[in-house]
């Protein structure tokens, strides 16, 4: 008999057309996270302006082509004018910006007196993301994936199409908070959901795939014709509908509706599964399943129902979850450091943002190959040692003022982005493989929250405009920090996903990231044990006049031998 739900789903087909579907649909709303949270790279953009004495227009979309093309010509010898908040000790009476493009800062002239406010626009958006996934952490282990997943979206959209209809900078700061709460929510739901669907192989090159990239090319193709933030706002909002097709189409996660006894829904999707690929359904399926509820219901009696404090009073847990913390907060605050920074490297805007953000595709097979290869933690550590080499090497070169500076941090923040971002994805297949079933959304909660706490950090401690030295240092010392903490966890390379609490005990304390899942230590037939059998069932059935719709009659329990080790055992009833 099958021991984990891998096995099933290898039964069924492995990675087949099911699964692509799932993957697909549930991956979808990365790219939507990703528009998402990226707009703000151009939403607070500072175009070119200059200071006017007299009031003056300072509508740039009332202004055509030809008469942009005047002002540039009329302020082309006034560089006293360009981006001076006085003239002649006097304040400007208003602002003329002379662009097409259209952001928060020439929509309210949050220039001068008001130039705090888009940086603290992105720590609001980021407070609401932070707040988004510690809500969707602790829902989804109660409601499950795919109703939080599906009310996060539904959230996403009304909020975006609000934020469109500003009237006020305060209403626009309060409905990015808003997004971010719903970016927060679809973070922290998509990833462990998808991940939940597929055998084991399938899992690092699931982890690898650039969604999140894709999600961003295409912002930037959007915002490249349409270079208006309320635009970006609604096409955002229709962006994500067609992610309701999950709710029509994908069923809930087979392993959380197991821990959580619902079993007959959980056949239900496993046939639904089974049927998209062609296969019948494994007649061990149910045992199997039951087995794992069994585990799950036990521990439930002995601790109740799982919340965050749970992640930091197992051990095992503890650990985890400090160091996957650590490494999301560091992956978060380099990486968006680097893209919302964007603006300040030289060149294009939108090219510079599509490249910061796409930097990591050439790297994504490489990685793959050594995440199967050589596993998780080596391939963290080769990262982290990389992004290390380059950093202390960038700063060498700006100490002694090479004259091609501009060069050496446009190079530097490309090769930083491309370790960072690949290196992210590895630690984010890593974690959701170290957490059992009954806790993985809330480590992934988590481990999302300390990533928004450090992109909340992340514009005050990395600059690659004005400062250099602080951004090289602080990446150098979280990078070697992460090099040996990747020794603190366990290698999942080889392991099944587990779905309760001690089959990670089992796994830590026996120094293998690779043990099963769900063996449960039985003494005898499983009645005697508490589980029914299906013959027992369909006694049961049988005396209330019920069918039972499991004919099979044969069950198999694990028996623990003298050694500890693991054997089954077929019983015909």
């Amino acid at each position: 008999m099958g021991e984990t739900i891998e096995e099933i789903f290898d039964d069924i087909g492995g990675f087949g057309k099911a699964q692509w579907i799932c993957t697909v649909l549930i991956s979808y709303m990365f790219l939507v996270a990703a528009w998402s949270m990226m707009q703000m790279a151009f939403a607070v953009k500072i175009p070119d302006w200059y200071c006017v004495e007299e009031t003056s227009v300072n509508d740039t979309q009332q202004y055509g082509s030809q008469q942009r093309e005047q002002l540039q010509q009329l302020y082309t010898n006034r560089s006293d004018l360009f981006q001076k908040c006085s003239l002649n000790q006097s304040s400007c009476a208003s602002y003329d910006f002379v662009t097409p493009m259209r952001t928060v800062v020439n929509e309210w002239s949050l220039v001068c007196d008001h130039k705090w406010i888009p940086s603290t626009m992105i720590s609001i958006q980021m407070a609401g993301v932070l707040l988004g996934a510690v809500l969707a952490g602790q829902l989804s282990e109660r409601w499950g994936r795919k109703r939080c997943l599906t009310l996060a979206a539904m959230w996403h959209i009304v909020a975006n199409v609000v934020a469109a209809c500003s009237t006020s900078w305060g209403m626009f700061a309060a409905c990015r908070f808003l997004i971010g709460v719903g970016i927060g929510g679809i973070y922290t739901n998509t990833f462990p959901y998808s991940m939940e669907f597929l055998p084991l192989k399938q899992r690092a090159s699931v982890a690898l795939f650039p969604f999140w990239t894709f999600g961003v090319a295409i912002f930037v193709g959007f915002a490249y014709v349409l270079p208006n933030w309320r635009y970006l706002h609604l096409g955002c909002a229709a962006f994500c509908l067609p992610g309701f097709a999950i709710w029509f189409i994908v069923p809930e996660s087979i392993r959380w509706l197991t821990v959580e006894g619902r079993l007959d829904e959980a056949m239900e999707a496993i046939g639904k599964l089974a049927q998209w690929n062609g296969k019948p359904v494994p007649s061990d399926a149910r045992p199997t399943l039951e087995m794992i509820y069994y585990k799950r219901k036990q521990e439930r009696k002995a601790s109740g129902s799982y919340s965050y404090l749970d992640l930091f009073r197992d051990a095992y847990l503890l650990k985890c979850s400090v160091v996957i913390a650590f490494m999301w907060a560091s992956m978060s605050l380099i990486s968006y450091g680097i893209s919302f920074g964007a603006a300040g490297l030289a060149g294009n805007l939108y090219l510079n943002i599509l490249l910061t953000n796409c930097v990591e595709i050439p790297g994504l097979l490489p990685v793959l190959w050594m995440m199967n290869r050589i596993g998780r933690r080596w391939t963290t550590v080769i990262m982290f040692i990389i992004i290390t080499i380059t950093t202390i090497s960038s700063l060498v070169v700006n100490l002694k003022g090479s004259s091609a500076n501009e060069r050496v941090v446009f190079w530097f923040a490309l090769v930083t982005k491309l370790c960072v971002d690949t290196g992210w994805n590895v630690i984010q297949a890593w974690g959701t493989e170290l957490y059992p079933t009954v806790t993985r959304t809330l480590g992934y909660g988590v481990a999302t929250t300390s990533a928004r706490i450090g992109g909340m950090l992340a514009p005050f401690l990395i600059n690659l405009k004005t400062r250099l030295v602080l951004t090289y240092v602080t990446i150098t010392c979280l990078s070697i920090t992460g090099i040996f903490l990747s020794f603190l966890l366990p290698e999942t390379r080889l392991a099944a996903l587990k779905d309760n609490l001690s089959s990670t005990a089992s796994s830590s304390l026996s120094g293998n990231g690779a043990e099963l899942e769900s063996g449960i230590p039985l003494a005898g037939k499983p009645e005697q044990n508490g589980i029914q059998t299906n013959s027992d069932q369909n006694d049961h059935d049988s005396s209330s006049g019920k069918e039972s719709g499991h004919g099979d009659s044969n069950v198999t329990a694990v028996l623990i031998n003298g050694a500890g080790h693991e054997k089954s055992k077929e019983y015909v009833t």
